[in-house]
């Protein structure tokens, strides 16, 4: 789909002319669910209107925090900061997990040499009688 725009100078004071906004909601709808960002339409009820939301995620345990204003609104980590906070963490527990599976393919390979020992120490007392 192409999205024709009018340049600047074209528009009226008040912005884009409905149609014009409406081609691009759907426009960046259509972005959005291929980037899976949050953006959606929100109807509202008993109307044709309706209004663009943005759902923006924060991993559980981050509390928001206040604005200093006062005024009370939330502020939350811009989603960049999230997602790279998320990889560092999925990035510690992968190293964990293949610490994890090395200490656990030594401790392995301990009880082989250690049943190997005593096979042969077996053997060599099998022998001597």
């Amino acid at each position: 789909m192409t999205v024709r725009l009018l340049p600047l100078s074209q528009m009226s004071c008040s912005g884009l002319e409905e149609d014009d906004f409406r081609r691009c909601c759907r426009l960046l709808l259509q972005r959005s669910e291929q980037l899976r960002d949050g953006w959606s339409w929100e109807a509202v009820q008993g109307s044709e209107e309706g209004y663009l939301r943005k759902t923006a995620l924060r991993p559980a345990g981050v509390a928001p925090t206040r604005d200093r204003s006062g005024s009370g609104s939330d502020s939350v980590t811009p989603a960049s900061s999230q997602s790279q906070e998320e990889e560092e963490k999925e990035e510690e527990e992968e190293e964990e997990e293949e610490e994890k599976e090395k200490k656990e393919k030594k401790e392995e390979e301990e009880v082989k040499h250690e049943t190997r020992q005593h096979l042969s120490k077996q053997q060599a007392l099998t022998s001597d009688l």
